[in-house]
């Protein structure tokens, strides 16, 4: 009986292993194949639903990218090369491949009351929405000039987004303003990769955590604000792929266009 419960779970593995599906990231040379989510894997992802906070939620990322390189066929340590863009496209892939097309779009209580509608959620099909965001191009770095500083800011790769949330997790038991404070000085840790004051240049690829992190807490407060402003114009294809215009029928007949977000957490999978 052993070796016939053996024989049942190589087979169950071998079929992850030949049935596998393509994702392509779009105006990029990413081109990967992957494996099936199984079951176990699955539960890993639902679970990070207990850790749903401001603080903590970039635990399901943690999930994710562990499930996703054990995912990849080929060279898995390449995986965070990618940028956090490819990593979201790459989890609405394996929503659609190993779940279903098929995503729930909650509606807001106010949205309900406003326009008269009968349901609560509305179906969208996530290869239609994936047609509509083929054009997205991706944002070169940009650079924020003050004073004889220059901070370049580009793309987080999962790498840079990783070892800043290990970071972060050394810091757990610290009191919520220190982590509030670390939270900030991090989301701009991520986003600069490289910092010039007059012939000195810093490449972050090159310096630990803790000295990305205290350089930026020595910046100039007015760098600072422009570096922001930079960071949030590279988020704007990661908010693209994510948003999603709704074209839904009120109680009343009339037609209206909601903008909603797909949120890339536990609640995805379900």
């Amino acid at each position: 009986m052993d070796q016939y419960f053996d024989d049942i779970i190589n087979t169950l593995a071998d079929i992850r292993d030949t049935t596998l599906y393509d994702c392509i990231i779009p105006n990029t040379d990413v081109n990967l194949k992957l494996k099936q989510l199984n079951t176990e894997q699955f539960n890993k992802i639902l679970k990070t639903h207990v850790t749903n906070s401001a603080i903590y939620e970039d635990r399901f990322m943690s999930v994710v990218d562990d499930i996703l390189q054990q995912n990849i066929v080929g060279d898995t340590e390449k995986y965070y090369d990618l940028t956090i863009y490819s990593r979201l496209y790459l989890v609405l892939k394996m929503r659609q491949q190993c779940i279903s097309d098929t995503v729930n779009i909650a509606l807001t209580e106010e949205e309900i009351e406003e326009y008269e509608f009968t349901e609560n959620k509305i179906k969208i099909s996530l290869e239609e929405h994936f047609k509509q965001k083929s054009g997205v191009m991706p944002i070169p770095p940009l650079n924020a000039t003050i004073d004889g500083i220059v901070v370049t800011c580009c793309m987080p790769t999962i790498y840079t987004d990783d070892i800043l949330e290990r970071y972060m997790d050394t810091l757990v038991s610290s009191d919520v303003s220190t982590l509030i404070e670390e939270f900030f000085v991090k989301e701009i840790a991520k986003y600069v990769c490289e910092v010039k004051i007059g012939e000195k240049v810093v490449f972050f690829k090159d310096i630990t955590v803790e000295q990305r992190m205290q350089l930026i807490k020595q910046l100039p407060a007015k760098v600072i604000n422009e570096v922001i402003v930079n960071i949030e114009k590279l988020k704007a294809p990661i908010l693209d792929l994510l948003n999603i215009t709704i074209t839904i029928k009120a109680k009343d007949g009339k037609i209206h266009d909601l903008i909603k977000e797909i949120r890339v957490d536990s609640e995805l999978f379900n």
